[in-house]
């Protein structure tokens, strides 16, 4: 006997609807699964640190080489324009001639006598005179610790000129309150330098007065000018 046709048309509406309620089971990859997603792409290559460290020590280099430069760079200009300057100097000497009492070193005039510190008997300085007033020229002792005069004779000592103490193995330099004003390059490489005592009184630093002097820490008043020329050039400085 043949099944009725609206029986078997339920059914397979009955099949159908089971089918796709039906949530499909989870898959799980195997070693032959291919399917996208399913397998993590072992061809992509992995990240290079060593290419990344490589590049980073060659920014590093690059920086080296132009700090270099640059300061060589700076040290040419420094020499071609102290040259420059000296061959002025000597350029006006001659056309001039020289002016009286404005070099004179000390024990050689006899109104100015070897000048002693108090604490370093063999300290001794040369000196410029003009308008009434002495410009340190150049430290001539020995002793590392040194005190300047404020006077020599009835003169006042009013300057420390460029390069006055330039190269020295001087380790501590006290300045005077009559000194109003100090040159270019006055103390630089001076690598023992630990210490110089400025006065209020300085009113006017030439540029790089303190160059080459790793361990300085200057001394000198709170508001005074020399505290804010350290400020200016990050120099370690403590008040008076």
């Amino acid at each position: 006997m043949r099944p009725h046709r609206p029986f078997i048309g339920l059914c397979a509406v009955l099949l159908f609807l089971l089918t796709a309620c039906t949530p499909p089971s989870p898959h799980v990859p195997g070693p032959s699964d291919t399917s996208a997603g399913t397998v993590p792409d072992t061809t992509a290559p992995a990240f290079d640190y060593k290419a990344l460290v490589d590049e980073l020590k060659s920014a590093l280099l690059s920086l080296k080489q132009q700090q270099y430069a640059e300061r060589t760079d700076y040290e040419a200009r420094i020499k071609a324009l102290e040259a420059e300057i000296r061959a002025l100097e000597a350029q006006l000497e001659q056309a001039e001639g020289p002016f009286p009492d404005t070099d004179l070193p000390v024990g050689t005039n006899p109104t100015l006598p070897p000048v002693q510190d108090t604490t370093s008997p063999e300290a001794a300085f040369r000196y410029a005179l003009e308008n009434g007033s002495l410009t340190v020229l150049a430290y001539l002792g020995t002793e590392t610790h040194v005190t300047i005069p404020s006077h020599v004779e009835r003169y006042p000592v009013t300057a420390l000129a460029d390069d006055a103490f330039r190269g020295t193995s001087v380790v501590s330099v006290t300045v005077p309150d009559t000194v109003t004003s100090i040159g270019w390059f006055c103390f630089a490489d001076c690598p023992r330098l630990s210490g110089v005592t400025l006065p209020a009184s300085v009113s006017a630093i030439g540029y790089g007065a303190f160059d080459g002097c790793p361990a300085l820490v200057l001394s000198c008043p709170t508001d005074s000018y020399a505290a804010r020329y350290a400020d200016s050039f990050g120099l370690a400085w403590k008040e008076q």
